[in-house]
């Protein structure tokens, strides 16, 4: 595993890139470098941006329909891509007839047709094919195909990915774009995969191809693939689809790069492509720009699309400005900050004589339009050890998948505010303060009206007999809810738990009565409709239900399809949430041991008030039910993210005694442990471990008391 600490320099290009504001016709801003080349009778390659508003205020038979594309199903954005690439073919048709009329001696190629770009790739031979199309009414923009170059544990914890995955926050039935230098998808962290997608179960890239000229390598870098197992760390179901657009040299062109972005809106509803990650970059602006070229251009098809576009800031170690595509307008811009104290840290252009976690380090680029922080500094990933605005970008990119699939109908600007909802951390080069990407807060879903219990999970170890995962909820008021339960077992090993399950399969009781099963989730009759929640398993093995319930108590029992002990997580999630028909409680029953197999509990209070929970933990108590191997004596802990807000281990001598009482729901043994505490809207853990490392059959229970 190679550290490296100074290999993010970025060669800057600040007379190649072109920054200008939005032209009127006829052209006249031509780069400078393309008008060299021709007055010196060289060939010079360029991107036009063709002018294709008359599509976008169409109707949508014609081309654009009114709303973003991410606002449709798959299937309605597979039928309105078909009739946006036949629509751009006719225009582009048209076009170029008339830029190639008199061919002879004129010298215009075109080179590249982005299918669904209003871009062209040509190659300019004579002065007279530039004022052809300098003078053409359609042609709205000449830009020079320059180049650009990369933008070179403890950053899961720092960001709270661990407690938003408990809460079922994984990025599942999502993939990301990583626009790199490739990805060696051989490498553990992807799977692995012996080819991308195979074996289809357990590989995490879904589609791989070079858009740079072939170099016979999946990464001759490492940089693609580190930057692409942070985007898996962050969000462990998703997928990657790995576009190489880097040649052998460690430059990407314009027209490489735009060719992928292209292929990324072209199959968005194939894949479900949520965002798109450029952990590279060249220039420079001071402020934000404004994306009329093609570059900027094809990030908005995407950002249109629905793929949320994020770009590293640089690491020019400038606080005044930052290098494109991160300055354009429609992209998310990330810096970085270090995620622990690694010393003194010296890079190839600044030195920050300490760290600490969220010290924002000296070389990351930030700018008052800078969208958001994230930790950069060092991260380990597929296999190398990198620093840069590179690694944090990513970090967002998985941030955004994971948004994306819990909340499929939002558009890339709330995906957007969502990521900025973490802590604020100033930047001590320029005292410009910016988010600091927080999981737990993006995915917190705040809606109005009364708080609800939103969703409800438990991971523990799973045994056999009556050390099997028992979960129990509760539903309150009137009418139906529509609920999905799932039991998830492999995707676990992802999140570094050790000794997952396998193969979970659930059963779902009203009573003694068996109204649900579930083994293999693609295979219960529900795969579309499981899909269409954003919150399908990551994994074909795992388990997962949607059921339509009435008001009352339910039951769901975990287990193993092959009687193989092992780690499992048993969720019901609210799909929809009726005013007046509510989850009220929970409870599960599992087997407490040591370390990693303690019981683990979370719960989310969605709305806008404070929730009374009384929160419990049992063991004695069930021996007198009959359990055989019951807990003797419990610990309970409640924690909001990693802080730990209140703990108990016997419930009458933690100073609640009379309130609990008065809830009625005091646990039945003194050695049982109970909280009673009115929380804010968000997500929290319960930890259930046994006294002086004791272990035994115990239970979890929340329960909503201003709701009986």
């Amino acid at each position: 595993m190679s550290i490296r600490l100074l290999a993010f320099v970025v060669v800057c290009l600040l007379s190649i890139v072109s920054i200008r504001p939005a032209l009127s016709q006829p052209v006249a801003d031509v780069p400078a470098a393309i008008t060299a080349d021709i007055q010196a009778g060289a060939p010079a390659e360029a991107l036009i941006v063709l002018d294709d508003s008359g599509l976008d205020s169409a109707s949508p038979a014609a081309g654009l329909p009114d709303m973003p594309f991410s606002r449709h199903s798959n299937e309605e954005y597979r039928r309105l891509m078909e009739r946006r690439v036949e629509t751009l073919r006719v225009l582009k048709s048209r076009i170029k007839q008339e830029l190639l009329a008199d061919v002879s001696g004129f010298g215009l190629e075109v080179l590249t047709d982005y299918s669904a770009l209003p871009i062209l790739h040509v190659r300019i031979d004579s002065p007279e094919a530039l004022q052809r199309l300098i003078d053409h009414p359609q042609v709205k923009s000449i830009d020079e195909n320059a180049t650009m170059g990369l933008f070179l544990n403890q950053s899961l914890p720092l960001i709270r990915q661990p407690q938003a995955f408990v809460d079922g926050y994984d990025g599942a039935g999502t993939s990301v774009c990583v626009l790199d230098t490739g990805v060696d998808y051989t490498h553990p962290d992807f799977g692995p995969c012996t080819a991308p997608n195979v074996p289809s179960g357990t590989c995490k890239v879904a589609f791989a191809a070079d858009f740079a000229p072939p170099d016979g390598q999946l990464d001759d870098d490492g940089h693609g693939t580190n930057v692409a197992a942070t985007v898996l760390g962050v969000a462990p179901a998703a997928k990657i689809i790995d576009a190489d657009v880097f040649m052998s040299n460690g430059r990407a062109t314009f027209d490489d790069i735009i060719e992928a972005i292209d292929w990324c809106v072209v199959n968005r509803a194939t894949y479900n492509i949520t965002a798109l990650n450029m952990s590279l970059g060249g220039g420079f602006s001071s402020s934000p720009v404004n994306p009329t070229d093609a570059f900027g251009t094809a990030i908005g098809n995407a950002v249109r699309a629905g793929i949320a576009v994020v770009a590293a800031s640089g690491n020019e170690a400038t606080k005044n400005g930052l290098g494109l595509p991160a300055a354009y307008s429609n992209v998310i811009s990330v810096g970085a900050v270090y995620d622990q104290n690694i010393g003194r840290a010296g890079w190839s252009n600044c030195v920050d004589s300490s760290t600490f976690s969220d010290l924002v380090t000296c070389f990351s680029n930030s700018a008052s339009f800078l969208t958001l922080l994230a930790p950069g500094a060092l991260i380990s990933a597929g296999g190398e050890v990198m620093g840069g605005t590179s690694q944090a970008a990513p970090h967002v990119a998985g941030a955004a998948a994971v948004a994306s699939a819990a909340n499929p109908r939002e558009t890339v600007a709330q995906i957007s505010e969502r990521l900025q909802r973490g802590p604020q951390v100033v930047d001590p080069a320029n005292g410009i303060s910016k988010p600091r990407l927080d999981l737990v807060d993006t995915t917190m879903d705040i809606g109005g009206g009364n708080s609800t219990l939103f969703n409800l999970s438990t991971r523990a170890a799973v045994r056999a007999g009556d050390e099997i995962l028992i979960g129990g909820f509760v539903i309150n008021g009137v009418g139906l809810k529509r609920v999905l339960i799932r039991a998830r077992g492999p995707s676990l090993a992802d999140a570094g738990v050790p000794n997952a399950m396998p193969d979970p399969t659930l059963r779902l009781f009203s009573g003694p009565s068996q109204i649900g099963m579930n083994d293999n989730w693609r295979a219960g009759g529900q795969e579309a409709e499981i899909i269409a929640t954003g919150r399908a398993p990551s994994y074909a093995s795992e388990s997962a239900l949607i059921a339509v319930l009435s008001p009352g108590p339910y039951t769901v029992l975990v287990e193993d399809a092959r009687a193989v002990q092992g780690a499992a997580i048993f969720e019901v999630i609210g799909i929809d949430e009726e005013p007046g028909i509510n989850l009220f409680n929970v409870a599960t029953r599992a087997k407490v041991e040591t370390g990693d197999n303690v019981a683990i509990g979370g719960f989310v209070i969605r709305g806008d008030d404070p929730k009374q929970l009384l929160i419990r933990a049992r063991g004695p108590s069930l021996a007198n039910a009959g359990v055989r191997g019951a807990l003797s004596d419990t610990i309970i802990e409640l924690f909001s993210g990693q802080t730990l807000i209140a703990a108990n281990d016997d419930w009458a001598a933690g100073g609640q005694r009379d309130a609990i009482a008065a809830t009625g729901k005091a646990p039945p043994h003194n050695f049982e442990s109970a909280i009673l505490s009115r929380l804010a809207p968000g997500p929290y853990t319960v930890l259930l471990r046994g006294y002086n490392g004791a272990q035994g059959v115990g239970i979890i229970e929340v329960i909503a008391i201003d709701e009986q």
